[in-house]
């Protein structure tokens, strides 16, 4: 069955993480605290409902993109390359961010409140999982639908903002993030 296939399929080499590499995070924290604040502050009742939205799905507002614009692809296998993308980069991920070992802001300033509860807040900070995710997706979705590419990048990054607007991370998580799934997406294999 497709489902089993696809959680079978590889879609990057294994120990990925050895190939490529990501530069240290900013040693202001201080500053990058402020840049929280500000956005935290700044938020909307819009910006928080997407909080909700991306909090279990960092592809969210990808898929609602698509459905707007009536982007017709097949959802069922569709989503579940992009479930097992997600899966096989946190992998990727997850190493960086034990190698970086960043606290969360919240972490490291008690005045930061995280938005809401939630298990995606267990690991370290650096670089933002979200925002990698969302943006591979982003990525593998505008391969498919390259006149749509601006609206669905600019969806990709709402996916990882969130994070910043709910204090879950930094800007430079959210940055790195982002890099690191440029950094990746050349890397999969679309022999699918």
């Amino acid at each position: 069955d497709r489902k089993f296939a696809f959680e079978q399929f590889k879609f990057f080499p294994d120990k990925l993480y050895e190939k490529i590499t990501l530069p240290d995070y900013p040693k202001d924290t201080q500053k990058e605290i402020e840049i929280v604040k500000k956005l935290i502050d700044t938020r909307t009742k819009e910006d928080e409902e997407s909080i909700r939205n991306h909090d279990e799905n960092a592809s969210y507002a990808i898929e609602m993109y698509c459905k707007e614009n009536g982007l017709k692809f097949d959802l069922e296998e569709e989503f579940e390359d992009f479930k097992a993308i997600k899966k096989q980069c946190k992998e990727t991920g997850n190493y960086f961010k034990n190698k970086f070992s960043r606290p969360r802001p919240f972490q490291v300033d008690k005045d930061i409140k995280p938005f809401l509860k939630t298990e995606t807040t267990k690991t370290r900070s650096y670089p933002s999982g979200h925002a990698c995710q969302s943006m591979i997706v982003g990525l593998y979705v505008t391969s498919k639908y390259p006149t749509h590419r601006e609206g669905i990048i600019k969806a990709a990054k709402k996916g990882g903002m969130t994070r910043v607007q709910a204090g879950f991370h930094f800007l430079s998580d959210y940055i790195a993030g982002v890099l690191l799934a440029e950094k990746l997406y050349p890397l999969i294999n679309k022999n699918i």
